[in-house]
């Protein structure tokens, strides 16, 4: 692995040089995104070869959005939400893109109060513009996806997603997206509608999901995120959140402050403060006894301070980042658990 990751980072600067000329970062970039594209290729023409008697004509294809893949941020001018979502790569982000990407992420999480974990997880979505301009191949997953598949776990978000997302406006204002797919075993749809509304301070974005699975029954969230920028390095952002599921007790909500500075290029800083409740969360008191005991406590029940820095390093595509806090938990008793994350990102894709 450490000599797979020196060859990359120390590829020749001639092939580099060439590869720049093409719109890639280095050569190894340039190979591998060129994949990203083969694969991508490979799928739309059969899946056109299948449908193109029923191809829809050209003026009901939407494009992609612009700028998605970039990991540079505006310094000189007035930063955006959609700035600081492309470089940090967040959920928001890989949710709203059209672009075609592959994102492995490492990921090493250090708790006071819970057991290290190491998480290796994989996120792809390809553009299929032969076929249907709108429609994206996705897969996704982390490295205990087999043992999941195999023992069925009950942990939604740890089982390998792949299926086709619709992008599709609602209307004029209010953008849609469809996903039909299999999360292991087990066949779900989705649906995802947002809109943007600017005033003189703040962008406002409303999210609200639905998912139907034959696991998991039904889930349905909303998100709402307020952005203002403070300066032309820093970025303010609420963010609200409620969600309930047909197997799960209560209503689940959060709130959360993010504050966000790009002091130097390529470079972001994150702080966030936070809180997480539910209406009838039910947690473990005594897991010593069997049955274990339990409790149900309507309120907020966990707190969370973080502090996240990001920086993309010798290549574009090259990302870590640090993330030290603290949450208070219910489930310790609001007592301190300290955490330290570390990720490792490998972004391939077109970068602008």
């Amino acid at each position: 692995m450490l000599l797979l990751l020196f060859t990359i980072l120390h590829a020749s600067d001639l092939e580099n040089t060439d590869a720049q000329e093409e719109g890639y970062i280095d050569q190894k970039h340039k190979e591998l995104s060129d994949q990203v594209i083969k694969w991508s290729t490979y799928i739309d023409k059969n899946l056109d070869d299948t449908i193109k008697h029923y191809q829809p004509s050209d003026s009901n294809k939407t494009s992609p959005k612009d700028a998605n893949g970039s990991d540079t941020l505006k310094t000189e001018d007035e930063i955006s939400s959609q700035d600081i979502d492309t470089f940090f790569q967040n959920e928001k982000f890989l949710d709203e893109t059209e672009e075609s990407f592959v994102r492995l992420r490492t990921e090493i999480r250090l708790n006071s109060k819970e057991s290290s974990k190491l998480k290796l997880k994989l996120k792809a979505s390809l553009a299929l513009s032969r076929s249907r301009q709108d429609i994206k191949f996705f897969i996704s997953g982390d490295q205990e996806n087999v043992k999941d598949f195999i023992e069925e776990e009950d942990e939604a978000d740890r089982r390998p997603e792949l299926g086709l997302d619709f992008f599709t406006p609602l209307t004029e204002k209010i953008a849609s997206k469809y996903s039909v797919g299999i999360s292991g075993i087990y066949p779900f749809t989705r649906a995802r509608y947002s809109m943007t509304h600017k005033t003189d301070l703040w962008t406002i974005e409303p999210v609200q999901t639905f998912q139907y699975s034959l696991k998991d029954d039904f889930e349905e969230e909303t998100q709402v995120y307020l952005d203002t920028p403070l300066m032309d390095t820093t970025l303010f952002r609420i963010e609200l959140g409620r969600g309930t599921e047909s197997r799960q007790k209560g209503m689940d909500y959060l709130g959360a402050l993010h504050l966000f500075w790009t002091p130097i290029p390529k470079t972001g800083l994150q702080f966030t403060q936070a809180f997480f409740g539910n209406t009838k969360y039910e947690y473990v008191t005594d897991d010593s006894v069997e049955p274990v005991e339990t409790d149900t406590y309507g309120g907020i029940n966990n707190y969370l301070t973080s502090l996240t820095w990001r920086q993309s390093i010798f290549r574009k595509w090259f990302f870590y980042e640090v993330s030290p806090g603290v949450n208070y938990s219910i489930v310790y008793d609001y007592e301190p658990n300290y955490r330290f994350f570390v990720k490792l990102d490998f972004y391939f894709g077109h970068i602008k």
